[in-house]
């Protein structure tokens, strides 16, 4: 394949070859322009065999550089392979050649492409997108090691990048989100507020993690208390600071004064329209009140300011899928699961099965946890296949489990299968467990789960629904009653 005028206007390092375009900046395969959707794993075995293309490339070398240390058996580099060989169309493995009892041989011309702002020269190594959350957490905690560890404020390096470092860490730890991370920020936070007792946006943030711990951790009331306190003391230092009213909007509404929570909204609307959180805000209500597009214009707004935040590209990630922008919501629910990796990759095999792709939705659950994700995507799959002896069983094993996550689960999986009463059936049973826990606050989130979900649309243009939900809602306020009364 010769040069062409193209390849000088070419913005990203890459290869190209049979008519394929592998992005190495945007980690995708591309095919006429169109991102073909592979897997980050799927994508880093590709990378390895074309970077060594004419060579042979051993399993246990693909599995040492790919896996690492982690225990994987051969089929999961098996299923890597299957799946680059549908997306190459290369079922004569003529690309892609078996070497018995050795390993693989990318075996056709592959020209490098070089961007534009490389000039001449050759880029240097690519980061592959399945260690990057590896080496950031290796970043931030190399970071932390060269920060003094003495709690004692005065023994605290007195320079403005301690605040700085402390501050940052704590954001993207907080943004991310993984286990522990929550913990960690909250230290963090207190010691750049150490170091500058007045910086309301840190003050802010710390109101941040105990808003999230109060939600995590709801038997421990005193988080509550802490996030009015720290989200009052950063509007006493800020009085414009949108992120501190909205934690304070935040504090109102688990106390249920909606009143307050309303002024406190409008404030930080009022005061600092275009800060992140009040953007994300904005655009949960917006879902709330069915206007996806509208969130979605919001939080790509949000993940354009904070592009590290895995919380915000998952949020968005879901907006899209709600709106039926399925092949999108795969796209930013990977991004946010690389930034998370310890959490499996749930939206992308539901995405699959709207797609219709059903042998891929397949594979991608061989990875997953065994549990209620896996059992609906299978029960989905075997049915778009026509495998309903496979559906089947399932079904069965979904319906076994007998919680609420199952339920709902069961629900979509009787409405994708043209099974709307049987549905019906699953949600009732769902509402009847919620309405004994006497609280309406959690209704009306499960309401709006129904309202996000896609697989529920035909239960949703049902002309029993409208009924069915507001009946849903009035029990709840009924039974809340006699609690309120006290």
């Amino acid at each position: 394949m010769g040069n062409t005028g193209a390849s000088a206007q070419w913005q990203h390092d890459g290869f190209e070859f049979a008519g394929f375009t592998l992005d190495l900046d945007r980690a995708a395969l591309f095919k006429d322009g169109v991102d073909l959707g592979l897997r980050p794993q799927v994508i880093d075995v590709l990378c390895y065999l074309v970077e060594r293309s004419g060579s042979l490339v051993t399993k246990e070398e693909l599995l040492a550089s790919i896996w690492g240390d982690k225990a994987v058996t051969d089929d999961s580099l098996t299923h890597c392979i299957i799946e680059i060989r549908k997306a190459l169309e290369d079922a004569d493995r003529r690309i892609i050649r078996t070497v018995p009892r050795r390993g693989f041989v990318f075996d056709i011309p592959v020209r490098r492409l070089v961007s534009r702002s490389s000039g001449n020269l050759q880029p240097p190594g690519r980061v592959r997108p399945a260690h990057l959350a590896a080496l950031i957490v290796l970043a931030v905690a190399a970071t932390h090691a060269l920060l003094p560890t003495d709690d004692k404020p005065g023994e605290v390096a007195a320079t403005a990048s301690g605040f700085h470092d402390y501050y940052e860490q704590a954001l993207f730890l907080f943004q991310r989100r993984a286990v522990g991370d929550l913990d960690i920020a909250r230290d963090y936070f207190q010691k750049a507020i150490e170091l500058d007792p007045d910086s309301a946006k840190a003050w802010a943030g710390l109101a941040g993690v105990y808003r999230i711990l109060s939600l995590e951790r709801p038997g421990q009331n005193g988080y509550l208390q802490e996030l009015k306190a720290a989200a009052e003391t950063a509007i006493g230092l800020d009085p414009e600071n949108g992120a501190a009213w909205m934690r304070l909007a935040h504090y109102y509404q688990e106390i249920d004064d909606v009143q307050a929570r309303e002024r406190a909204y409008a404030t930080a609307l009022r005061v600092d329209p275009d800060d992140p959180l009040v953007l994300a805000s904005t655009a949960s209500r917006l879902a709330r009140n069915g206007d996806f597009r509208a969130a979605i214009d919001h939080e790509r707004r949000v993940v354009a300011s904070q592009p590290l935040s895995a919380v915000n590209r998952n949020n968005l990630s879901l907006y899209l899928f709600a709106a039926g922008e399925y092949e999108e919501a795969m796209h930013e629910g990977r991004r946010a699961h690389r930034m998370r990796p310890a959490t499996p990759d749930i939206l992308t095999g539901y995405a699959l099965i709207k797609l219709e792709r059903f042998n891929e939705a397949l594979e991608v659950v061989r990875d997953w946890p065994e549990g209620v994700d896996q059992c609906a995507v299978s029960a989905m799959a075997f049915h778009g296949l026509g495998r309903e002896a496979d559906a089947a069983r399932a079904v069965e094993h979904l319906a076994r489990q007998q919680d609420g996550e199952a339920m709902f689960r069961l629900a979509e999986v009787e409405a994708f299968s043209s099974r709307i009463d049987s549905s019906f059936a699953q949600l009732t049973r769902i509402r009847g467990d919620l309405v004994r826990s006497v609280d309406p606050s959690e209704v009306d989130e499960w309401l709006f789960r129904l309202r996000m979900s896609p697989f529920l649309s035909a239960v949703r243009e049902d002309p029993r629904w409208q009924k069915w939900a507001q009946h849903t809602y009035d029990l709840a306020i009924s039974a809340s009653l006699p609690q309120a009364k006290n």
